[in-house]
């Protein structure tokens, strides 16, 4: 696997991470979980993967991007579209 393949495969686990977390964070489930996620962001140099290590890799500001967090808590997340959902399709008379 070469240096930007690696670089690519990191930036999609910290975002995984960082949707996973805020998902915990304003779903329902327990305290406890919720606790471990807020921990995690809090700290920011905490785990193997840390807070400030998704936010350098996804170029976010961890200050602001805690601020938006701690904004949506309690809020129900949608899943984003994916690729699949995005395609505009082509009609007959399109002329592109």
């Amino acid at each position: 696997m070469g240096d930007l393949e690696m670089k690519g495969a990191w930036r999609m686990l910290c975002a995984s991470l960082m949707y996973d977390a805020i998902a915990v964070l304003a779903s329902g489930r327990k305290a406890e979980d919720r606790k471990v996620i807020r921990d995690w962001i809090d700290a920011g140099n905490v785990g193997e993967v840390t807070f400030f290590d998704c936010c350098e890799s996804l170029r976010y500001d961890p200050d602001i991007l805690r601020q938006k967090i701690e904004s949506i808590r309690g809020k129900p997340i949608r899943k984003p579209y994916s690729r699949v959902n995005l395609r505009v399709r082509a009609t007959s008379d399109c002329h592109c």
